[in-house]
């Protein structure tokens, strides 16, 4: 009796101790810059907290405001593909009425652009792909990463869109993050964000929330790792 109440002590224990080194993150993206009037506010923000955040930005506006880019990446940001012209890059199914049917060559033209300008402005190869609405379909997912070598970040169980495209009012952006996270069980996250004025008011109390709760910041980059298990 004493031997299996030594034993039940070990494997609690054990179990416990896993349980304290599963490390919850959250990675904050932000979509649709860079963009003058958000791009250099908010990365003075990250800065003072410490934070790492991943941008997805649009070819054209790379082009148009190469310093941000440069800036966003020197500051330890993570710079990635969100297409040149923010265009749907394929029509997942019929009911997607308002979304174009690219070719696949226009697909790859789209994205090898921005590549090449987000390349030639920080020397960094892009690894992921968000597609603008989220619109995908595996068949053109599998020609990217065969052509590309790029990952497709789509929305699923571990992504929570903050819904800042739809909300004008920060507290909305604030509550919506929140209830998502708590209604989700408070696991590990990828916050959908938009560059807009909203947004970085949002921002200072959805960070609150999570610090609060034990979470880590991370890029994306490192999210995956830690998705994968090959960090604690």
């Amino acid at each position: 009796m004493r031997r299996v109440a030594v034993v039940l002590f070990l494997v609690f224990a054990l179990l416990g101790a896993t349980a304290f080194c599963q490390q919850k993150v959250v990675a904050l993206t932000f979509d649709d810059g860079p963009n003058l009037k958000f791009s250099g506010k908010v990365m003075h923000y990250l800065e003072r907290q410490q934070i790492r955040a991943t941008f997805f930005v649009i070819g054209y506006k790379a082009k148009q405001f190469p310093d941000l880019v440069l800036e966003e990446f020197e500051a330890g940001h993570e710079v990635e593909n969100h297409t040149f012209g923010h265009v749907c890059l394929v029509k997942p199914n019929s009911q997607w009425t308002g979304c174009q049917d690219l070719s696949v060559a226009e697909t790859i033209r789209q994205l090898k652009t921005t590549n090449d300008i987000i390349q030639s402005i920080t020397g960094y190869s892009c690894r992921y792909l968000r597609p603008p609405y989220f619109a995908m379909t595996k068949e053109r997912e599998m020609a990217i990463q065969q052509l590309l070598g790029m990952e497709v970040v789509k929305h699923g169980a571990d992504s929570i869109g903050s819904l800042d495209w739809v909300y004008d009012s920060p507290q909305k952006i604030v509550a919506h993050v929140k209830n998502e996270a708590v209604r989700r069980g408070m696991k590990s996250y990828i916050i959908v964000f938009h560059e807009m004025s909203a947004t970085l008011e949002a921002l200072p109390p959805i960070v609150d929330f999570f610090k609060n709760n034990g979470y880590l910041f991370v890029r994306l980059d490192r999210f995956e790792q830690y998705k994968k298990g090959e960090v604690k």
